[in-house]
C-alpha cells in the first residue's frame, strides 16, 4: 500500500506558515492523512540552504518526493497551494484503488 506524506517546513514568525498549516491541516483530515510540521531549527544548515523560502511543502508517496516548493509561488494563493496539494493526494489516492 502506498504511502501519502506531506510535510511543511516552517519557521517561527513566518506569517503564511502560521495561516497555511491549519488549512492544509484541515484539507488532509478529509481524507485520513496528517500533516507533518518540521521546525527548519530541526533541519541541518546544508538541509536548511536547499529550502531558502518558506514554509516549504514536501509531497512524498512511499518515502519518494514527488514534489516540493518554498513559499506562496508568483501568481498564487494559499488556497491555490492548498488545491494543488489536494490534486496529488487524490491522484494517488485513486492510483490504489
Amino acid at each position: 500500500m502506498e504511502r501519502i506524506e506531506v510535510i511543511m517546513v516552517v519557521m517561527n514568525g513566518c506569517n503564511y506558515c502560521v495561516s497555511l498549516r491549519p488549512m492544509i491541516s484541515d484539507m488532509l483530515r478529509k481524507y485520513h492523512l496528517n500533516l507533518k510540521v518540521v521546525p527548519n531549527t530541526s533541519l541541518t544548515p546544508e538541509i536548511r540552504k536547499t529550502m531558502p523560502v518558506l514554509p516549504h511543502i514536501i509531497f512524498k508517496v512511499d518515502n519518494k518526493v514527488l514534489s516540493q516548493w518554498g513559499g506562496i509561488p508568483k501568481g498564487h494563493t494559499m488556497n491555490s497551494i492548498v488545491k494543488r496539494l489536494e490534486k496529488m493526494v487524490l491522484m494517488n489516492l485513486l492510483k490504489k484503488k
